[in-house]
């Protein structure tokens, strides 16, 4: 087939995932209104010394945060978007002529250089949490759960990329196919397989003891229709002090996590309505969607990247296509400036998302007393943003505010009196 031939296949097998990713967005996401956080329900729910505190602690964690953000997607874009950075980490990562090594070392070495120019900045933020008891890790702990995220991270990074780059020289015209299609199997064998084999290197899981609280959970999951594997404990308590639970996995993975501060803080009452929230992602099949949703943006992303990796922006930086190893840094730097783009819509979602399940646990408990004062609660005891800037909340809050919730609450008590 001619190049021009591969061009309309690329564009096609392009336009069609667009397709289904739109379809996938439409279909999937739970997209409704949100209550806006008005004042009036702000002043109803919290005092002004509540929302005060809530300032002063974001007034000083927000910095530290966003500083780290931008210093580390700064330097990830001058190191793998610059005809410079590139050639630094060609000499670099050049010492060995093979170049299925070259990959593995450019974009370990890349990672690297990103953990150690923010790591003031991650030490600052440290500092913060720890003054206000948000956080109970020493400092040696902490770096070294850094050091294990970034390894993980950074190593199936660099696997993923060099079998992009594989692929690229074994198939140079028609990569995208199997890269994207790739690309879809992996999101969904990660999906299956992190609770079990990922989550474990950063906390402790045990089943709930036996008692009425598990007995009222199992029987909550039940009369929900939820198969769930097991309703396990961490001990989150060695990281933080915030009251957490979540669900993660799906299928035979399928768990409901509670931390264990939670069940030293919480009312049992207050535990079944958190679980009840979580019962509403399984109900929903929250995970399977997400990862649906990843792996159709996955392959679409990938197709992308024929087209960009083929261009003459890529060649005037000294890349020569997909299968040059410096092309697997290049895509590093274009994921993490897509995600940074990309994350209004993210962040979007997963507020719906978690409005849903909102939903979902008021319908499933029939307690919007308890939900509203644990929201106002955990509020108050994470210390939560409770006016956060508008850019901030859009860009970057995956679940909705606590006043939202709080509304959310009052308004379904009210409907359903």
């Amino acid at each position: 087939m001619t190049e021009v031939g591969v061009r309309r296949v690329a564009a096609g097998w392009l336009l069609a995932l667009l397709v289904a990713l739109g379809l996938g967005l439409w279909l999937l996401v739970p997209w409704g209104t949100l209550p806006d956080p008005s004042d009036a329900e702000l002043r109803r729910s919290f005092t002004g010394a509540e929302i005060g505190r809530g300032d002063r602690f974001a007034g000083q964690v927000r910095p530290p945060t966003y500083l780290s953000m931008l210093v580390g997607l700064g330097l990830l874009v001058g190191l793998t978007q610059t005809g410079r950075g590139l050639a630094l980490l060609r000499r670099l990562a050049g010492r060995s002529e093979r170049w299925w090594l070259q990959v593995p070392v450019a974009v370990l070495s890349v990672s690297a250089a990103g953990w150690l120019v923010t790591l003031p900045l991650g030490i600052w933020r440290w500092r913060v949490l720890r003054v206000w008891e948000l956080s109970t890790q020493t400092f040696g702990a902490w770096l070294f759960d850094g050091l294990k995220a970034l390894g993980i991270t950074a190593g199936l990074t660099a696997a993923g990329l060099l079998l992009l780059v594989w692929l690229a020289r074994r198939m140079p015209r028609w990569w995208f196919v199997p890269a994207s299609l790739g690309s879809v199997v992996l999101t969904f064998a990660m999906s299956f397989a992190y609770p079990v084999l990922f989550e474990p290197v950063f906390n402790s899981f045990t089943p709930m003891q036996a008692g009425p609280l598990r007995t009222d959970l199992l029987t909550l999951a039940e009369r929900d229709g939820v198969q769930v594997d097991d309703v396990l404990v961490a001990d989150a308590s060695r990281r933080t002090t915030s009251l957490n639970a979540y669900v993660s996995g799906f299928g035979a993975t399928r768990r409901i996590v509670v931390y264990d501060n939670l069940l030293a803080e919480a009312t049992p009452e207050e535990v079944e309505v958190i679980v009840a929230h979580e019962l509403g992602h399984a109900d929903g099949n929250d995970v399977l969607t997400g990862s649906t949703l990843s792996a159709l943006g996955g392959a679409t992303g990938v197709t992308l990247l024929w087209w960009v990796l083929g261009s003459g922006w890529v060649r005037r930086r000294g890349v020569e296509g997909a299968g040059d190893p410096m092309a697997a840094t290049v895509v590093l730097g274009l994921a993490a400036v897509s995600a940074l783009l990309l994350a209004p819509v993210t962040s979007g979602i997963s507020r719906q998302v978690e409005a849903r399940a909102d939903r979902h646990a008021l319908e499933l408990s029939r307690q919007p007393d308890t939900v509203i004062s644990m929201q106002q609660r955990f509020a108050i005891h994470n210390i939560s943003d409770l006016t956060p800037p508008r850019w901030s909340y859009l860009a970057f809050a995956t679940h909705p505010s606590s006043v939202q919730r709080i509304d959310l609450a009052r308004r379904w008590a009210q409907e359903n009196e």
